[in-house]
C-alpha cells in the first residue's frame, strides 16, 4: 500500500510539471498566431471614396469575416491619413466608380497625400486588398462600373517601391472578359473557373487548418496586368476581352488572371489584387433568380481566405508534432517524467498482479482453513452424537436388567410360603 501512495504522487508531481510546462508553450504559440503580437487586428473598409461596391452590397462577406476571425471590421468615411491608418492592420480598398469626382490636386479620388498615407501604411507592415470590376457596357448596368485606374494610382508610390507595388496593378485598359464556352446563367460574361486554371498549391487556394480548397468560382471580372505579383487564378485559354463598347479586343483568346498576391518580405507586408468585387456582392447574379454572387460555388470561401492570408493565418500545412522550445531544463524534466512514468507504470502493473496473487493466495488458504474446520466442527458434532447414543443404550440396558431382576425377585417371593402371620389374622386367633 506504502508503494503504491508512493508511485502516484510522483506520477501526479510530475503530471503538474509537464502541464506547467506545456501551458508555456501553447501561450507562445498563441501569441505567435495573432497578427503580429496582438490579440485581433483592425480592419478597415474604405467607402470614402465614391465606391460603386461599399460595405451596402457586400454586407455578407463583412459578416463572414467578423464572424470566422472574430474580429470587428471598421468602416472608414474619411480621407486617409497617416493619423486615421496608424494601428490598423488590412485595408479593404474596392475601387471608386466610373464617374467619380476627382480629387483637386490627383488624377484620382484619391489625393496625393492619401497615396503617400497608404504607402507608408504599406511599408510599415500594413496589408492591402485591392477589389477593382469590370466595366459594365449595357446603358442600364453602367451604375456598377468600377474605374481600375484609380486603385492603379493608389498602387504607385512615385518612387523606388513602385515597382513592389505596381506588382498588383489591374488593366488599364476599361475591358470585361468574356468566354462562350465556360460560362453560367447563359451569359458569357459570368465566367466559370475551377482548379485547372488556379494556382493550387498556395494557401490561398489550397485552405488553412479546418477549411476546405478552393475548386469552383464565378466570376465576372475585369483583368490584373501584373508582371511582379505571384498570379493566383487565371481563367481558362478561351477567354477573351470587350471593351466599354461591346467590341472585342485583341482579336484572339487567352488566359487572364483575375487574382493576383505579393508580399514583400522586408516590409513584412501583403497585398491582393482582385479584378471581381462583384463576385463577392449581395448582388442577384440575374434579374430572374434570388442567388447571390457571394454564394456562387466557393466564393465566399475564396474571400475569407483571402482576407485570412493577408491577416497572417498560419500554418498553411498540418504542422508535425515536435519538442517544444523550452530549454533543456525542461526538456530534462519532460524526459525525467516519461521514464518515471514508464518506469512507475511497470512497478505499478507488477505491484498490482502480485498484490493480486497475493489476495489470491489468502484467499485460498482461508477457504482451505474455513473448510478444515467445518470438517472437525463435523467430525466434534458426530462425535457428541454418538456419545449421547452409547450412554442412552447403555441406561436402557440397565434399566431393561433391572426389570428382569425385579421380576424374578417377585416370582421367588411368590412360591415360598409365609413364614409369619398376618396382624389381623393373629388378631382372630385371639
Amino acid at each position: 500500500m506504502k508503494s503504491k501512495k508512493i508511485t502516484y504522487t510522483l506520477m501526479i508531481i510530475l503530471s503538474l510539471i509537464l502541464l506547467f510546462q506545456v501551458s508555456i508553450n501553447l501561450i507562445n504559440v498563441n501569441a505567435g498566431s495573432d497578427y503580429k503580437g496582438k490579440n485581433k487586428p483592425i480592419v478597415i473598409f474604405d467607402v470614402a471614396h465614391q465606391q460603386t461596391f461599399n460595405h451596402t452590397q457586400m454586407q455578407s462577406a463583412i459578416q463572414a469575416i467578423e464572424e470566422r476571425l472574430e474580429i470587428t471590421v471598421f468602416i472608414n468615411y474619411d480621407n486617409f491619413s497617416l493619423v486615421n491608418l496608424q494601428g490598423a492592420d488590412l485595408i479593404i480598398l474596392p475601387a471608386p466608380n466610373l464617374n467619380a469626382i476627382q480629387a483637386p490636386d490627383s488624377e484620382s479620388p484619391f489625393s496625393v497625400i492619401e497615396r503617400r498615407a497608404l504607402f507608408e501604411f504599406y511599408r510599415d507592415g500594413g496589408s492591402m486588398l485591392y477589389l477593382a470590376n469590370p466595366y459594365f457596357f449595357e446603358e442600364e448596368m453602367r451604375n456598377y462600373t468600377s474605374h481600375a485606374n484609380y486603385l492603379n494610382y493608389m498602387m504607385s508610390s512615385g518612387g523606388q517601391d513602385e515597382v513592389d507595388y505596381g506588382g498588383l496593378s489591374i488593366d488599364r485598359a476599361q475591358i470585361t472578359l468574356m468566354n462562350d464556352f465556360n460560362n453560367r446563367y447563359d451569359d458569357e460574361r459570368f465566367i466559370y473557373i475551377n482548379n485547372d486554371s488556379m494556382l493550387t498549391d498556395h494557401s490561398i487556394l489550397q485552405g488553412f487548418l479546418g477549411t476546405d480548397s478552393v475548386d469552383e468560382l464565378l466570376t465576372y471580372s475585369t483583368s490584373i496586368d501584373t508582371l511582379f505579383a505571384q498570379r493566383l487564378i487565371n481563367t481558362s485559354v478561351t477567354t477573351y476581352e470587350v471593351n466599354a463598347d461591346g467590341e472585342v479586343q485583341g482579336g484572339k483568346t487567352q488566359e487572364h488572371t483575375i487574382l493576383a498576391s505579393n508580399e514583400i518580405e522586408a516590409y513584412d507586408s501583403r497585398g491582393i489584387s482582385c479584378a471581381s468585387a462583384i463576385m463577392f456582392s449581395d448582388l442577384a447574379i440575374t434579374n430572374t433568380s434570388s442567388d447571390t454572387w457571394f454564394e456562387a460555388y466557393d466564393n465566399a470561401l475564396l474571400w475569407e481566405n483571402m482576407i485570412s492570408w493577408l491577416l497572417f493565418e498560419i500554418p498553411e500545412e498540418e504542422p508535425e508534432i515536435q519538442l517544444p522550445p523550452i530549454g533543456i531544463f525542461a526538456a530534462s524534466i519532460i524526459a525525467i517524467f516519461f521514464v518515471f512514468m514508464v518506469v512507475g507504470s511497470v512497478l505499478f502493473t507488477i505491484g498490482r498482479e502480485v498484490k493480486k496473487v497475493e489476495v489470491s493466495e489468502t484467499i485460498i488458504e482461508m477457504r482451505k482453513q474455513d473448510a478444515q474446520r467445518k470438517k472437525v466442527d463435523k467430525e466434534i458434532e458426530e462425535a457428541y452424537y454418538a456419545e449421547d447414543d452409547v450412554e442412552e443404550e447403555l441406561k436402557e440396558e440397565e434399566e431393561d436388567e433391572k426389570e428382569i431382576d425385579m421380576k424374578s425377585i417377585s416370582d421367588e417371593i411368590k412360591k415360598k410360603p409365609p413364614k409369619t402371620r398376618s396382624r389381623s389374622e393373629r388378631r382372630r386367633r385371639n
